[in-house]
C-alpha cells in the first residue's frame, strides 16, 4: 500500500492523471481480490460444515438400517414359521379336521401379531435436510425413495393385520362362553376346539395367511436386502 500511496502524491505532483489512475485501479482490484479470497474460505467452510452434518445424518440413517435389519431376523423367522403352518391348516390333502382339532398353535396365531416398525430417526432428519451438496444427492435422493415407499407399504399391511386380530378378539370375547379359559389359561374345551377347525376361522387364516406371505414377508426381505446396499453406499463415503 505504501508503493501505491508513493505513486499517488508523484502522479498528483505531476499532474499525471493516467498514472493516478492505474493506482486507483490496482487499489479496486486488490480489495476485489480480497472480497473474492474471502467469499470463496466462507463458502468452502460453509460446504465443510454441510457436509459434516449429511454425513452425521447419514451415520444415523446408517445406525437405524442396522438396527432394522437385526429386528427383521427375528420377525421373519416368525412370520415364515406362521406361514409354514398357516399353510399346512389350509392343505385339502391333509386331514385337516382332525389335524386342527388337535393342533395346538394353530389356535393361537390370530391372538398375538409379531412384528416391526421401520425406524425412522435418520431419515425425518435426512428428508427435511436441505443442504445436500450436488455430488451427495443422488445418493440422498435415492435413500428418501427408499423409506417413502417401504414404510407406506409395510405400515399398511402391518395396520391391516393389527386391526384384523383386534378384530378377532372381539369377535371371540363378545361370542364365545369359553373364551376366558382359552385366553387367560390356554383351555379349549371340545366347543373351543371346534371353532378352531371350522370354515370362519379357516377363512381368518386364509386372508392373514396371504397379508403375510404376499406382502410382508417380500416386503421385509426386499428391504433388508436394499437396506444392505445402502449401508455398502454410506460406508463408501
Amino acid at each position: 500500500m505504501k508503493f501505491f500511496n508513493k505513486l499517488r502524491n508523484k502522479a498528483m505532483s505531476k499532474k499525471r492523471i493516467g498514472k493516478y489512475l492505474a493506482y486507483a485501479v490496482g487499489e479496486i482490484i486488490l480489495v476485489v481480490i480480497g472480497i473474492l479470497i474471502a467469499v470463496s474460505i466462507n463458502d468452502y467452510q460453509k460446504e465443510k460444515s454441510d457436509r459434516e452434518e449429511l454425513n452425521r445424518i447419514l451415520s444415523l440413517v446408517k445406525k437405524d438400517m442396522l438396527n432394522d435389519i437385526k429386528l427383521l431376523k427375528e420377525v421373519l423367522y416368525d412370520f415364515k414359521y406362521n406361514e409354514k403352518l398357516m399353510s399346512k391348516m389350509l392343505d385339502d390333502s391333509i386331514n385337516n379336521s382332525e389335524y386342527l382339532y388337535k393342533c395346538y398353535a394353530c389356535r393361537y396365531i390370530l391372538s398375538e401379531y409379531s412384528t416391526m416398525s421401520i425406524n425412522t430417526k435418520g431419515r425425518n432428519l435426512l428428508k427435511t435436510y436441505n443442504r445436500v451438496p450436488i455430488d451427495k444427492r443422488p445418493l440422498v435422493d435415492s435413500i428418501n425413495l427408499f423409506y417413502d415407499n417401504y414404510i407406506d407399504h409395510i405400515d399398511m399391511n402391518n395396520q391391516f393385520m393389527k386391526d384384523e386380530i383386534i378384530e378377532f378378539n372381539k369377535y371371540l370375547r363378545d361370542n364365545k362362553t369359553w373364551f376366558k379359559a382359552y385366553f387367560n389359561d390356554g383351555r379349549c374345551n371340545e366347543d373351543c376346539a371346534n371353532y378352531f377347525k371350522s370354515q370362519e376361522y379357516l377363512n381368518r387364516i386364509t386372508l392373514a395367511n396371504a397379508v403375510i406371505s404376499d406382502a410382508l414377508i417380500p416386503y421385509f426381505e426386499s428391504y433388508k436386502i436394499d437396506a444392505e446396499k445402502y449401508i455398502e453406499s454410506i460406508d463408501k463415503l
